[in-house]
């Protein structure tokens, strides 16, 4: 009886604690994700070793982008995953692709998939690789099918 009543207070002061800790954890990512998002349209950090045409024609594709083009944004995050002309930057690279996903680039769903499949820019999650992997085969997009 001693150790159940001991148990029971011990419970009550240390789950609030957690409760707290976990909230904090929460909106610490909520936090890290808004910032990701105001980001994601920034200029990259391009690789000044490439050459010149294909520079210009990742920034000409990064304008499109910015302008609505999904599959232009899908391109752009694929720069940003391979890390030949813009500097690896698999979170900015997530939230591009999730962009154009929703926007109907089924592309890009597949490619979220993969992140997801891996854990790359995201926790890995076998769900949503599967989730984002149904919409672009659904949509018609067959590479997508896996």
């Amino acid at each position: 009886m001693r150790n159940a009543l001991y148990i029971t207070v011990v419970s009550a002061l240390l789950l609030p604690a957690c409760g707290n800790r976990r909230d904090k954890i929460k909106q610490a990512r909520v936090n890290k994700e808004a910032q990701v998002q105001a980001q994601m349209f920034d200029e990259p950090d391009w690789v000044f070793t490439t050459p010149d045409e294909e520079l210009d024609a990742a920034k000409e594709t990064h304008a499109k982008c910015k302008d609505g083009d999904m599959a232009a944004c899908t391109e752009v995050a694929l720069v940003y995953v391979r890390g030949e002309v813009a500097t690896e930057n698999f979170p900015r690279a997530v939230a591009l692709l999730q962009k154009a996903c929703d926007g109907g680039e089924l592309s890009a769903c597949m490619h979220m998939g993969l992140r997801y499949a891996n854990g790359q820019g995201v926790f890995q999650n076998q769900h949503k690789a599967f989730n984002h992997y149904a919409r672009a085969c659904q949509g018609g997009f067959f590479e997508g099918c896996m």
